[in-house]
């Protein structure tokens, strides 16, 4: 029970990466305050009990990111861990064909978002003696991806939010890290058919594509007092894909 005891909060938890995240940390003990932009985030607290109190929230709005901070605090008493999973690809689109209204939004969502999050989590942690953050970032912030410019220079900019906060509270005790993770089993991949899937496996010195449990595990190392030495690092989770 690595987590017991523990009080965290997940952005992006309905599904996905976020889920198994949630699922990790209750199974290691944590209590998770579970937020998502849809309804189907409730669900979440008929699955886990009292283990989980779920909240709708807009990852891009600062006061809602700010009350569901609060929520777990209010709630349960203090803060340990915050994870920065919500995040959105964006349309597909080269850089002369995006509009400011769809990169703006991208924005909001996959930097703004983390941005908010620290920003209100650290007095708590601060308070608390310390605390642990991990940010979903992905293997598209170290490579250009076609069509996507939107979604790599977030991840690029949340690359390097995680290692100046790394920076800037590791004498606080609060560790700051992320994940990378490259192709996985999450609900973007749902309308992708076997051929196509094939072609991403096959890209894959693993010959697999990643499941959500994976990743939750190396944010769980993260999140966990075992990685008391480690901040402003990003962890790349991807199969091998990246040493090619």
């Amino acid at each position: 029970m690595r987590l017991e005891n523990k009080v965290a909060v997940v952005t992006g938890a309905a599904s996905g990466i976020g889920y198994g995240i949630v699922e990790k940390f209750v199974n290691e003990g944590a209590t998770v305050v579970a937020g998502d932009i849809t309804d189907s985030i409730f669900e979440l607290e008929k699955t886990f009990g009292d283990k989980v109190k779920a909240v709708k929230v807009d990852v891009s709005k600062e006061a809602e990111v700010k009350s569901l901070i609060e929520t777990a605090v209010n709630t349960f008493g203090k803060l340990d861990i915050l994870c920065n999973n919500a995040g959105i690809l964006g349309a597909y689109a080269n850089i002369e064909e995006y509009t400011e209204e769809q990169w703006n939004r991208v924005m909001a969502i996959n930097i703004n978002g983390p941005f908010f999050g620290i920003k209100h989590a650290v007095p708590y942690m601060r308070q608390n003696g310390g605390g642990s953050i991990v940010n979903t970032v992905s293997i598209s912030s170290r490579h250009a991806t076609p069509g996507s410019p939107a979604y790599v220079t977030s991840k690029g900019a949340m690359l390097m939010l995680t290692r100046q906060a790394g920076h800037d509270y590791a004498r606080e005790n609060i560790r700051v890290n992320g994940i990378s993770p490259g192709v996985v089993n999450t609900g973007i991949l749902k309308d992708v058919d076997d051929d196509m899937l094939k072609v991403y496996s096959d890209a894959i010195p693993m010959r697999r594509i990643g499941e959500p449990s994976e990743l939750a595990n190396v944010v769980c190392f993260l999140a966990s007092d075992e990685a008391s030495y480690v901040t402003g690092q990003t962890y790349i989770v991807d199969g091998g894909k990246d040493t090619i």
